[in-house]
C-alpha cells in the first residue's frame, strides 16, 4: 500500500493560491512487548484548549498572505483512530505545519502532531511554540555527535573504507553508529568495524566540496554519535 501523502503548493503573496491535498491510511499496530505493554493517555483539556487558541491564531494569522486556503480530499481523513499525515514536499517548515493543522481541524475537527527535532524543542522560541501544538520530539543521531580520540582518512582507492590513526574503533564506536566530520562537514553510518584503525561505512562521505575532499585524504578529526533507538516514538 503506498505511503499516505499530503501535497502543498505554497505562496508568498496574497495573488497566489494554496492548495492542500489529503489522503491518509490509518495505522496498523505492531504487536511487540513495548507496544502491548504502552497505554495512550488523553491530552488534558487545558493542552487541547492551548492547542485549538494556537491554531486557530497562527492559522488566520497566515490567511492573510494567501489569496485562498482550499483543501482537497478532506473527506479521507478517518473521524477516528490513528492517522499517520505525511506532508512532502513543504516548502516552509512552520507555516506548512499550521496550514495542515488549521485544515484538518476545520474538515475534521481532528488535531495533528507534529515529528520534531529533539533540538529543536531545546531552542526557547521554537520549544515555546511546539508545546501548544503536542509536538513530538525525535532525537536524530547527528545532534549527539561528540568529539571521538584520533584522526581519520578515508582509503583513496575506497572512499567507504575509514583509515584511523590512534583511534579505538572497536571500543568507541559500534556498527549503525555515525562517524561525523568537523564544521558540520558530513557524517556516515557505520556499517561495520574491522580493527581499532578500520571501519567500512555504509555510503561515502559527501566530497562534492574540496575542502571535505582534502580533509578526508590529508586526515581530519572526527565525532560519534551512537544509534538511536526510534521504537518508541509514535507511541507518544
Amino acid at each position: 500500500m503506498p505511503a499516505p501523502k499530503l501535497t502543498e503548493k505554497s505562496a508568498s503573496s496574497k495573488s497566489t493560491q494554496k492548495t492542500t491535498n489529503y489522503s491518509s491510511i490509518e495505522a496498523k499496530s505492531v504487536k511487540t512487548s513495548a507496544d502491548q505493554a504502552y497505554i495512550y493517555q488523553e491530552p488534558s483539556a487545558t493542552k487541547k484548549i492551548l492547542y485549538s487558541i494556537a491554531t486557530w491564531l497562527l492559522y488566520n494569522i497566515f490567511h492573510c498572505f494567501f489569496r485562498e486556503i482550499r483543501g482537497r480530499g478532506s473527506f479521507k481523513v478517518p473521524q477516528q483512530g490513528p492517522v499517520i499525515f505525511v506532508a512532502a514536499p513543504h516548502a516552509n517548515q512552520f507555516v506548512d505545519p499550521v496550514i495542515l493543522m488549521g485544515e484538518v481541524k476545520k474538515s475534521v475537527n481532528r488535531r495533528v502532531s507534529f515529528l520534531i527535532a529533539e533540538s529543536s524543542l531545546k531552542q526557547p522560541a521554537i520549544g515555546f511554540l511546539a508545546s501548544f501544538f503536542m509536538a513530538i520530539g525525535v532525537v536524530r543521531p547527528q545532534d549527539n555527535l561528540k568529539p571521538a580520540e584520533g584522526t581519520i582518512r578515508v582509503d583513496p582507492t575506497d572512499y567507504k573504507r575509514v583509515i584511523g590513526h590512534d583511534t579505538h574503533f572497536l571500543t568507541d564506536c559500534m556498527p549503525k553508529g555515525l562517524i561525523g566530520l568537523p564544521k558540520s562537514m558530513g557524517f556516515g553510518e557505520i556499517q561495520s568495524i574491522e580493527s581499532d584503525t578500520s571501519l567500512t561505512l555504509r555510503k561515502e562521505f559527501k566530497m562534492a566540496k574540496p575542502e571535505i575532499k582534502t580533509a578526508l585524504l590529508t586526515g581530519t578529526t572526527y565525532k560519534y554519535a551512537a544509534k538511536v533507538d526510534q521504537s518508541c516514538v509514535y507511541h507518544r
